[in-house]
C-alpha cells in the first residue's frame, strides 16, 4: 500500500534534480494486480511539475511481449505530446514545413533508423523519427543521468503539424491512426522496407510527398541490388529457413527471404500480432526457441538462439533482439536497397558454407 505516494515521491526527486523533459512511467504486473492507481499519481505530477512532459504505459509482464510493450510506449508517447499540443490550424506555416512523422519499429537498428533518415532527407523531407534510436548508435559523447539525443520535445510538439506520416511495421498503425483521426492526415505503413518491392514504394511515396524526382543514386543502389540478388539466388533456391524473432521483423525477413526463392520453414514469433496472417512461412508458431525445428539450413533469431543452434549444429545469424554477442549489431542495415542488399548477402554467405 502506499505506491502511489512512493511513486510521486521518487519521481519528483528525479524530476527536481534532473530536470528532465520527458518522464516516462511504466507500469509492472504488481501495481496492476494490487490495482494502484498510476493514472492519480502521473495526475498529481503533472500539476507539481507542468514544464516536464509525463508518459503512462500500461506494460504489465503478463500482457503481450516486447513487440506490444513498445508499440503501447510510442502510442502513448503521442497522446501524451498530442493532449499537451495545441490543436494546429490547416493554415498555419508549420503545415507546409515538410515534415513528416516516422514510426520506427522496434525491429529497426540505430543503423536502420540512420538510413531511413538519409533517404527521407534526400527528397526534402525533415523526418520526426518517434523514436529517434539512432541516438543508441555509439555516437554519444560524456556521461549523463539521462537518456540524451534523439528526436526533440520541441519535434514532438511539431508531431500534429506534419504532413504525412510514415509507419515501419505494422504493430505501430495505432499511432499513426491517432495522428490521421485527430488532425486529418494521411499514412503509409510499410512492413519493413526490406525487400526490393517495399523500397520501390517507398521511395515512389517519398518522390510525391518531396515533389521531386528519385535521386539517380537509388536507381544505381537497385541495379546493385539486383545485381547481387542474381548473384545469390544459386544459394537461397529451397533452402530452409526458421525464424524466432518479434511478429513484425518476422514478416519483414520472410518477404525478403521469399524474394529470394528461400523457404520459410518455420516463423517463431513470442505472440499474437496483426502482421501474423501476412507472414510468408510454412508454419507460424506462437512460442519460444524450444519451438525452433530440429532441421533446417538456417536460423535467424537473437543472440539468445546460440546455444540452441550449436546443440542441432545449424548455422545462426543474430537478428533481433537482443544481439549483443557480436560486434556492429546496432550498425547493421537492413533497409534500403543498400540494407536490403546487405541482407542477401549476410544470409548467402552463411547458405554458402552449408551448400
Amino acid at each position: 500500500m502506499g505506491s502511489e505516494d512512493r511513486l510521486i515521491a521518487a519521481t519528483g526527486a528525479a524530476v527536481e534534480k534532473s530536470t528532465p523533459e520527458v518522464v516516462g512511467i511504466l507500469t509492472t504486473g504488481l501495481s496492476d494486480v494490487k490495482g494502484d492507481d498510476v493514472t492519480a499519481a502521473v495526475g498529481e505530477l503533472k500539476t507539481r511539475y507542468p514544464d516536464t512532459l509525463f508518459i503512462q504505459v500500461r506494460t504489465p509482464d503478463f500482457l503481450g511481449g516486447m513487440e506490444q510493450g513498445y508499440a503501447a510506449a510510442v502510442t502513448s508517447l503521442l497522446e501524451a505530446v498530442l493532449t499537451a499540443s495545441p490543436v494546429p490550424k490547416r493554415s498555419e506555416p508549420s503545415i507546409t514545413s515538410g515534415a513528416v512523422a516516422v514510426f520506427a519499429g522496434m525491429h529497426l537498428t540505430p543503423g536502420d533508423v540512420n538510413e531511413l533518415r538519409d533517404i527521407i532527407e534526400s527528397f526534402g523531407i525533415r523526418p520526426i523519427m518517434v523514436p529517434d534510436l539512432s541516438a543508441l548508435d555509439g555516437s554519444r559523447n560524456g556521461v549523463s543521468a539521462l537518456a540524451v539525443g534523439g528526436t526533440t520535445r520541441a519535434e514532438l510538439d511539431e508531431l500534429p503539424g506534419v504532413i504525412f506520416s510514415i509507419v515501419i511495421g505494422a504493430s505501430l498503425e495505432p499511432a499513426a491512426e491517432l495522428l490521421a483521426k485527430r488532425y486529418g492526415m494521411g499514412y503509409r505503413v510499410f512492413r519493413g522496407a526490406a525487400d526490393i518491392a517495399e523500397v520501390d514504394s517507398l521511395l515512389e511515396t517519398l518522390s510525391v510527398l518531396g515533389n521531386r524526382p528519385i535521386p539517380a543514386r537509388y536507381e544505381r543502389e537497385r541495379r546493385m541490388l539486383v545485381d547481387g540478388m542474381r548473384d545469390a539466388h544459386y544459394y537461397f533456391g529451397g533452402r530452409r529457413i526458421a525464424l524466432a524473432v518479434e511478429p513484425d521483423q518476422a514478416l519483414a525477413l520472410s518477404r525478403a527471404l521469399s524474394d529470394m526463392g528461400a523457404k520459410v520453414s518455420r516463423a517463431v514469433v513470442p505472440g499474437d500480432a496483426v502482421s501474423l496472417p501476412a507472414i510468408e512461412a510454412q508454419e507460424v508458431v506462437i512460442g519460444d526457441l524450444t519451438h525452433l525445428p530440429e532441421e533446417c539450413d538456417l536460423i535467424l533469431t537473437s543472440a539468445h538462439g546460440q546455444l540452441i543452434a550449436e546443440q542441432r549444429k545449424i548455422p545462426l545469424l543474430q537478428i533481433g533482439f537482443p544481439s549483443h554477442k557480436e560486434l556492429g549489431a546496432p550498425l547493421r542495415v537492413s533497409v534500403g536497397y543498400r540494407g536490403a542488399l546487405a541482407l542477401v548477402n549476410e544470409v548467402g554467405n552463411l547458405l554458402a558454407t552449408k551448400h
